[in-house]
């Protein structure tokens, strides 16, 4: 029984998908089903029924997770005492955070960025795909730790080409139920008549600046993306204060620092 097994059945049973679990852990279908099949082959048991929801834990799956977590979880302790200087440090984050405050880190060799959504990343982190997580949601799982904690300015953005208006009519926000910048958005929109804004969802990041950048709509986003796009300038006057974390598991120390002061 090897450790990649029991890393792979943990997230296939985090996800009830081989594909999302070859996904998060950059394997391939084919590689997840033939060692899920070798680790049942090795247990004399099957962990796993396919079924309309997915891939569903059996009752001897279910019982075998507990042991996974355990085992994981060790693993995770023996490299943070004895594996001191590991090659890189894996950062999982999303797509805003790592656009305006990590590209610092994308051509060193001994950082590695990964960019998902924060359910997947924690996939990730739990299963030791990741090392750390920088996020700007507060986290409530006592699994993890706060290692950093840093302030970062959101504002209405918006193209210089567009015209100066006294109210803005039409707004871009992120789809993730979950996303940060899109609870704000829903939150500013409270002390507006909902029927006067039209609200358009985007899935990515890349998508909502290409419309920022063509169109007179405004989207809340970093005040610090202003700085990295020469074409974009604050909407208002009404700005807030929000946190990003930096995230591990158990109190793990982070491998390679971490500078964000930038982000403030």
């Amino acid at each position: 029984m090897e450790l990649n097994d029991i890393k792979m059945f943990y997230e296939v049973a985090q996800t009830n998908s081989v594909s999302q679990a070859a996904q998060n852990l950059g394997y391939t279908q084919s590689n997840i089903s033939k060692r899920i099949k070798r680790l049942e082959e090795e247990l004399d048991h099957r962990l796993f029924e396919r079924n309309n929801k997915g891939m569903q834990l059996t009752e001897t799956g279910v019982q075998f997770l507990h042991y996974a977590k355990q085992l994981l979880s060790v693993y995770s302790e023996i490299e943070s005492v004895f594996i001191t200087s590991p090659t890189t440090l894996k950062i999982g984050t999303t797509q805003t955070i790592a656009h305006n405050y990590l590209r610092a880190y994308f051509l060193k060799p001994e950082y590695t960025i990964f960019i998902d959504s924060t359910k997947i990343l924690l996939q990730q982190l739990y299963a030791g795909a990741v090392d750390c997580l920088i996020l700007n949601q507060h986290l409530t799982n006592q699994t993890v730790t706060i290692q950093q904690t840093v302030c970062e300015q959101i504002c209405l953005v918006q193209a210089k080409t567009s015209e100066k208006a006294e109210m803005f009519t039409t707004l871009l926000i992120n789809r993730d139920p979950k996303c940060p910048y899109r609870l704000e958005t829903l939150a500013l929109l409270e002390h507006y008549e909902p029927s006067s804004i039209q609200l358009i969802e985007v899935d990515t990041l890349d998508m909502m600046m290409a419309m920022l950048e063509y169109s007179g709509m405004c989207a809340v986003l970093p005040k610090k993306i202003i700085e990295t796009h020469s074409n974009l300038r604050m909407w208002g006057n009404w700005q807030k204060e929000s946190s990003v974390f930096v995230y591990t598991l158990q109190n793990k120390p982070l491998s390679h620092p971490l500078i964000l002061d930038s982000m403030v």
